[in-house]
């Protein structure tokens, strides 16, 4: 494949706020007038113990021992490389694979570095246009304003196969993903925010022969996944393609704050990811980098998210599941995404007069709870599919998770005739 950065017609999609941004803006005020709110709707990771101790640790070891030598340089665009050689030293004896360093370059948080790979695969330019095509929605809600035009991401609505009495899943329009043209990239999470949906080998796979046809490429968002961090532990045979770029952060596995993404892919694409972070930025913290490579030479930080943040999150999970199969009003027609595990749980309300962005503001005043409207994880509005689901965070304590599940049913019970 020629790789030819495009770019974009600036201006289409930062001058206006996402509905999210004006979502976060108005919780953040509410949480500040409100106390005792039950918050359902954050993201960010639960306090894991061992894992917070872990990384606190080697911090403090690596601040006392190399602090000048570490933060008191510069370092080179495409990442620590003892770190580089370390993750690809961890990688390949995990999964017999055989990634060459320069197919990695560590950056500052895996969307920025998203948003690097994308605005050079897709955009505008002349007459020519590369799409960001989101294969299956809903997504993460990150992706939508990823290109710097908006008008070149298109979004795939599901298909939906129910299960039992309450329970259901997505799957790809595949003959919708082939029906497209001009494609620059494919991107999705793999497990899925929102869902905690993790795609078979089978779709995967087909995945991969449609990058391969259309001349383009599959980025895979691997933020709560395997190796790191493990949020959600599943199996499938690694993604080394030449087609494939995948992602791998930090965040999950306990560092939302310090920003540090993986990126492993072709090498081409990553020469020029590289470069649009030495002119942007340089290169990402160099403590965190260090800290990492320590962690990952010992062992240490692989056996603390298996023994620790899997069981953590699964338990978590499997409680709020559970009490929302007992609470939710019988009378109405509601299904729970059959997912892996997770930090979410994804809910259906599948009546005509439900709206997810109505029930968040009611619930909110009723009942003092939040919760993450549904919408915000499609592109295509107009869909009713779209309003009509909420996601539940499980990242709380057992006690705000149980009180906020109670007030859930409750301000629900209004919509049962």
């Amino acid at each position: 494949m020629k790789l030819t950065t495009v770019y974009s017609d600036i201006g289409v999609v930062v001058s206006k706020p996402s509905k999210l941004r004006e979502y976060l803006n108005n919780l953040s005020s509410f949480l500040l007038e409100e106390s005792e709110v039950n918050n359902l709707s954050i993201g960010n990771p639960s306090f894991v113990s061992p894992l917070a101790e872990l990384w606190a640790q080697e911090f403090a070891n690596v601040v006392e021992q190399e602090f000048q030598l570490v933060a008191g340089k510069y370092s080179l665009s495409r990442g620590n490389p003892d770190l580089i050689q370390e993750w690809r030293n961890f990688y390949n004896k995990k999964y017999s694979t055989d990634v060459k360093t320069e197919e990695i370059v560590i950056g500052p948080g895996s969307q920025m570095l998203i948003f690097c790979v994308v605005n050079i695969l897709c955009g505008i330019c002349g007459s020519e246009r590369r799409n960001l095509v989101l294969p299956i929605l809903p997504d993460y809600s990150g992706y939508f304003s990823l290109s710097l035009n908006r008008t070149t991401v298109v979004g795939l609505s599901p298909l939906i196969e129910v299960s039992g009495d309450r329970g259901f899943t997505y799957k790809i329009d595949f003959k919708a993903l082939e029906s497209l043209r001009n494609i620059g990239a494919i991107l999705l999470s793999n497990p899925m925010n929102p869902t905690g949906k993790v795609l078979s080998e089978d779709e995967l796979s087909q995945l991969i022969d449609i990058a391969v046809r259309k001349d383009c490429f599959l980025i895979i968002d691997n933020a709560y996944g395997n190796p790191i961090p493990k949020v959600i532990d599943y199996c499938h045979r690694p993604l080394v393609h030449e087609r494939v770029i995948n992602l791998f952060s930090l965040s999950k596995a306990g560092l939302p704050g310090e920003r540090l993404g993986i990126m492993m892919g072709d090498n081409e694409v990553l020469n020029k990811v590289s470069s649009f972070l030495s002119n942007s930025m340089l290169h990402s913290s160099q403590l965190p980098q260090v800290v990492l490579k320590n962690l990952l030479k010992g062992g240490r930080l692989e056996d603390t998210m298996s023994n620790s943040v899997t069981p953590y999150y699964k338990e978590k999970y499997d409680y709020a599941h559970s009490l929302l199969l007992a609470q939710l009003p019988p009378g109405l027609s509601w299904r729970l995404y059959s997912g892996h595990s997770g930090m979410f749980i994804w809910i259906w309300i599948d009546e005509p007069g439900f709206d997810c962005e109505e029930f968040y503001e009611m619930l909110k005043k009723n009942r003092k709870t939040i919760i993450m409207p549904g919408s915000f994880f499609f592109d295509n509005e107009d869909r009713i599919h779209s309003k009509q689901c909420i996601r539940v965070s499980v990242v709380s304590s057992k006690e705000e998770i149980a009180r906020g599940v109670v007030a859930i049913a409750k301000e629900l019970s209004n919509y049962v005739d």
